[in-house]
């Protein structure tokens, strides 16, 4: 395939999702609902949202870097 894994990005609310995401080498967006634990505390994601209106400046952010 032609696909460019570097812009790609894998959003997952999940350890499973996280799992995949970095077995992939693919960036990862966590997503955690405000009233719950966070599972990603201990992970290297790139960005942490509990909403997913916040996920296109998370977007923007990851390939503005």
């Amino acid at each position: 395939n032609n696909y460019n894994y570097q812009k790609m990005i894998f959003v997952g609310d999940g350890l499973k999702d996280y799992e995949a995401a970095i077995k992939n080498n693919l960036n990862f967006i966590g997503r955690v609902e405000s009233k719950s634990e966070n599972i990603f505390k201990d992970k290297k994601i790139d960005y942490l949202i509990n909403d997913l209106r916040y996920l296109e400046n998370s977007i923007k952010s990851i390939f503005n870097d």
